[in-house]
C-alpha cells in the first residue's frame, strides 16, 4: 500500500451514483476539482486549465474568471486545510456576489471540519 505521505487521503472520489444523486435531486452539473481524467460532469474547473480546456475545463476555481451566479456545484478538493479555507472564502465571495437564494451541502473529512474563516456570506445569495 501507500507510504505514509504518498497520495493517501489526498482526496475522496465520488462513486458514480452519488453524482446521479447530486445531479437529479440538487441539480449539480459542475465539477470545481476535475480534470479530464476524472471528471464526471462535462463542466468542470481544474488544476491546469492551459492544458484542460480542450477538454471542456472551465478554468481554475480559484480564478477570477470562474464567478457563476447560478448553477449546482459539486466541490471536492483535496484535503488540505490552507486549500479549504481558500474554498470556503471563494464560496462566501460567490453567495455573496450572487442575487439567487442559494443553499450549500458541505461534506468534508474530520480533520477540515474546523476550518476557520474570516468571514461568513451575508449577501443576498446567502441563504
Amino acid at each position: 500500500g501507500p507510504g505514509v505521505k504518498e497520495g493517501r487521503g489526498l482526496q475522496t472520489a465520488l462513486p458514480p451514483a452519488v453524482f446521479h444523486v447530486l445531479e437529479a435531486e440538487l441539480g449539480v452539473d459542475t465539477e470545481c476539482f476535475a480534470s479530464p481524467l476524472n471528471n464526471h460532469f462535462s463542466r468542470f474547473c481544474s488544476l491546469f486549465p492551459d492544458l484542460d480546456w480542450p477538454f471542456g475545463s472551465l478554468g481554475s476555481f480559484f480564478s477570477p474568471d470562474f464567478a457563476p451566479v447560478t448553477g449546482g456545484f459539486q466541490v471536492n478538493p483535496p484535503f488540505e486545510v490552507r486549500i479549504f479555507q481558500r474554498v470556503a472564502e471563494k464560496i462566501f465571495a460567490l453567495l455573496n456576489a450572487s442575487e439567487e437564494r442559494a443553499r450549500s451541502q458541505d461534506l468534508c473529512p474530520h480533520e477540515t471540519a474546523a476550518v476557520g474563516v474570516s468571514e461568513e456570506p451575508t449577501g443576498n445569495g446567502a441563504r
